[in-house]
C-alpha cells in the first residue's frame, strides 16, 4: 500500500535531517518509498539513529528501531569513531529507551571510552550517572592514576583492591547478580542472532554450525570477560570475612601491647 505523505515530506531525501528534526512522516516516507535504510550512514558515518538519539526525538527513535527494514542489532550500530547512538544521548529518557532495546552501556569506542565516560566529559551528568548505575563504573575523577600498559589487567587489579578486606552486603551482592544476569542476557541475545543467521545460511537446517562474525566474536569475548570479572570480585570480597578481619585486628592489638610494655631502650630479642 502506498504511503500517504504531504508534499513537504517528499521534498527532501535527507533522512538524517528528518530524523534530527523528529519528522516521523518524512522519515517513514524516505524508508518506505525512497528505500533508504534506517541505518544508512551519511558522509560522516552518522546514522538516522544517531541523529534521533542526539536530538532526543523518542518517537522517531522508536520508529527507526521498530521498523521492519531495521537490522536486529541496529541499536548498537557504530559510526567511524566506534560510537553507538548511546554515546550521543543528552537525556536520561533517551538512554533508557536505547537500553530497553538492547543498547550496550559497556561498549567502548575506538578511543577506549564508554558511553558513561563520554556523557560525563560532555557535561551530561544525569545521563552519565544512569549509565554508571548499569556498568558500575566510577566517575572519572574518582579513578586511580595511570597503571600498567595492559589496560584490562590494570582495571581488574584496581577493582580487586577496592574490594579487598570488605565483605559483600546483601545490596552489593544483588547488584553483582543483576549485572551478571544482564551480561548473560546479552550473550544469549548475541548467540541467538548468530544461530538464526547460521540456520538461514544453511537453508533452515537445525543443528547448523554456529558461525560468528569477527565483531560478534570480539563482543562475546568482552561479555564473557565482564561476567568472569564480576564473579572474581564477588569471590574476592566473600573470602575476606569478619573472622579473618578479626584475626588480623587481634594480632595488631597484641603487637601494640608489646610495644607499649617494652622497657625503654630495649629491643625485642630475635626469634
Amino acid at each position: 500500500m502506498p504511503v500517504a505523505v504531504s508534499p513537504a515530506a517528499a521534498q527532501s531525501s535527507n533522512i538524517w535531517i528528518a530524523a534530527g528534526e523528529g519528522d516521523d512522516e518524512r522519515v517513514t516516507y524516505l524508508i518506505e518509498v525512497e528505500d533508504i535504510s534506517p541505518t544508512a550512514p551519511d558522509s560522516n558515518t552518522y546514522t538516522p539513529l544517531h541523529a534521533a538519539a542526539s536530538y532526543s526525538h523518542s518517537s522517531t527513535l522508536q520508529l527507526l528501531l521498530a521498523h521492519s527494514k531495521t537490522p536486529s542489532n541496529a541499536v548498537n550500530i557504530q559510526d567511524s569513531d566506534g560510537d553507538t547512538p548511546l554515546f550521543v544521548v543528552e537525556e536520561v529518557a533517551i538512554a533508557e529507551l536505547l537500553i530497553k532495546h538492547g543498547g550496550d552501556a559497556f561498549h567502548k569506542n575506538k578511543a577506549g571510552d564508554t558511553p558513561a565516560e563520554v556523557a560525563e566529559e560532555n557535561g551530561f551528568e544525569e545521563v552519565a550517572e544512569y549509565l554508571r548505575s548499569i556498568t558500575g563504573e566510577k566517575r572519572l575523577y574518582e579513578r586511580p592514576g595511570d597503571g600498567p600498559e595492559d589496560e584490562e589487567e590494570s582495571e581488574l587489579t584496581s577493582r580487586l583492591e577496592d574490594e579487598e578486606g570488605a565483605s559483600l552486603t546483601p545490596a552489593a551482592r544483588d547488584l553483582i547478580d543483576q549485572r551478571t544476569e544482564a551480561l548473560m542476557s546479552q550473550v544469549e541475545s548475541l548467540l541467538s542472532r548468530a544461530s538464526l543467521r547460521s540456520e538461514s545460511a544453511d537453508r533452515g537446517e537445525s543443528g547448523a554450525e554456529l558461525k560468528l562474525t569477527n565483531e560478534e566474536e570480539e563482543e562475546l569475548r568482552r561479555l564473557v570477560g565482564e561476567s568472569v570479572l564480576e564473579q572474581i570480585r564477588e569471590g574476592w570480597a566473600g573470602n575476606e570475612g569478619p573472622g579473618q578481619q578479626g584475626e588480623v585486628q587481634g594480632e595488631n592489638d597484641s603487637r601494640q601491647v608489646n610495644e607499649e610494655t617494652r622497657p625503654a631502650g630495649k629491643e625485642p630479642e630475635p626469634r
